[in-house]
């Protein structure tokens, strides 16, 4: 009777004590089955050793400490090159795990398809309360579905030769005709909604027959793709987790890291993501477009925040809670403008009326705006950094010109503000080299009734014109 093969793969510096005790478990009933990997090796006949000792064995079992696959990240490393081996020959993977154990955020695209099997804890209290290895998971593994074992193979096959053939069914003769009717109307439908969706979204998938590059994870069900010409996907579902940051440096932590953070230049959400985390785009310097798919519910603030080579927004038309409208960001009832992408390319832009929020047109290229009469708030450094807007006009609903309004402004010249203002808070005219006059509608009285903060030094230096006496 042919015994099952073991091979057991580990991690020096903290692995060797958990492959021990999986080795253990299996010697009383395959002592001369099992290899243990050495841990390292260091010549191309050793490492060929090992991939034909992976070859010939019918569980390769990897012993997952805390922080094993860390080093991965290495083309040369000996563990990654254990696991790509089992993986290439299709061998029946077990990872068996420490108590706790946790996947690493990033792994080499050639072994991230481990992070998808069912992770086996290897800790058990025995009678006389010593550790020992539950061997009983390998029975679990041919009725689960981690993977599929030669067992669970056999049984199958058995299964599918034991039916008995279908008996055929006596079939009472009926009229069709409402039936095909029916199926024609549905059909229709279908294709009518088809052809809709798909005038809202890329109509091939970007990625189609690339490889990624990188992968790891981006929430707590979803995970981030890399490829090499700068895409990103995120599929699963949930919420793509928040990202923290540093006010002092403003720097972030995003999932994917620094390096891909700075080289990606254009994202899709997949279908199933419900909520893009905080700052968790912010400082994209090279990103461009941005897919959102209808499952999209929340945008928490700072999500693409200074990301100034931003050209377009996408949103999938059946998305409930945003839309875009010429690459432009709002809220589906277009009352709020979230995101101006920074690089899009118009000389002036109309906001149309309409919206009553202005969130985030920073770093946008347009040299004149125009703001609709249904404008009533506008949030902080609304417009800040826009080098190239010459004059902008207040609609008389905003009752508060925010912090920073157009800090970093270097060419504005006109700012004309409408009597409804009650508030001017803190540097709103800061770096605004240019500006000498701002137009006030109301009397100078008026303005005197104004509530300025402290901080507006850049204020003080310029004349207010106003409408009359």
């Amino acid at each position: 009777m042919k015994r099952d093969r073991y091979y057991i793969s580990y991690r020096r510096g903290g692995g060797e004590r958990l492959a021990e005790l999986l080795r253990e478990g299996l010697l009383p009933e395959n002592p001369e089955s099992i290899f243990l990997a050495p841990g390292e090796a260091d010549t191309g006949e050793e490492r060929e050793k090992l991939q034909k000792e992976i070859n010939a064995c019918d569980f390769f079992l990897i012993a997952l400490s805390a922080n094993a696959l860390e080093e991965c990240s290495k083309p040369g490393d000996l563990f990654r090159m254990e696991i790509e081996t089992a993986i290439a020959k299709k061998k029946t993977i077990v990872p068996v795990t420490e108590e706790d154990y946790v996947w690493p955020k990033t792994l080499p695209a050639s072994i991230a398809g481990i992070r998808k099997l069912r992770l086996f804890p290897y800790l058990q209290i025995n009678e006389e309360g010593l550790l020992v290895w539950p061997y009983t998971f390998l029975g679990r593994l041919e009725a689960g579905q981690n993977v599929v074992t030669p067992e669970s193979r056999k049984q199958e096959e058995k299964r599918k030769e034991s039916r008995p053939p279908a008996r055929p069914e006596k079939r009472k003769s009926r009229n069709l005709l409402p039936v095909v009717v029916l199926a024609a109307v549905l059909l229709t439908a279908v294709l009518v909604f088809v052809l809709w969706r798909s005038s809202a979204l890329p109509k091939e998938n970007p990625f189609a027959g690339k490889t990624p590059s990188a992968c790891g994870v981006a929430g707590e069900d979803a995970e981030w793709y890399f490829y090499d010409d700068g895409g990103l996907s995120v599929i699963g579902k949930g919420s793509i987790e928040d990202c923290t940051r540093d006010l002092s440096s403003l720097k972030t932590n995003p999932p994917w890291g620094d390096e891909i953070h700075r080289r990606m230049t254009y994202v899709v959400i997949d279908p199933g993501i419900t909520q893009i985390g905080s700052y968790v785009f912010c400082k994209c310097r090279d990103l461009k477009s941005v897919s959102i798919p209808a499952s999209v519910r929340t945008i928490k603030a700072g999500a693409f925040l200074d990301c100034k080579s931003l050209e377009r927004f996408e949103v999938d038309r059946a998305n409930k809670f945003f839309c875009s409208r010429d690459g432009v960001l709002f809220s589906k009832d277009m009352s709020k403008l979230l995101y101006y992408p920074a690089e899009k390319a118009d000389k002036e832009y109309s906001v149309p009326e309409g919206v009553t929020s202005i969130e985030n047109c920073a770093n946008a290229e347009f040299a004149a705006i125009h703001l609709p009469k249904s404008l009533k708030e506008i949030k902080a450094s609304a417009f800040s950094e826009c080098d190239r807007l010459k004059s902008i006009k207040l609609p008389s609903g905003i009752r508060e010109i925010p912090d920073f309004l157009f800090w970093g402004c270097d060419v504005l010249e006109t700012v004309s503000v409408p009597k409804s203002v009650t508030r001017i808070s803190r540097d709103v005219l800061y770096l605004c080299p240019y500006l000498t006059e701002l137009h006030y509608e109301g009397t100078m009285k008026e303005w005197s009734s104004i509530s300025v903060d402290v901080a507006n030094g850049s204020l003080e230096k310029v004349k207010i014109i106003y409408r009359s006496y």
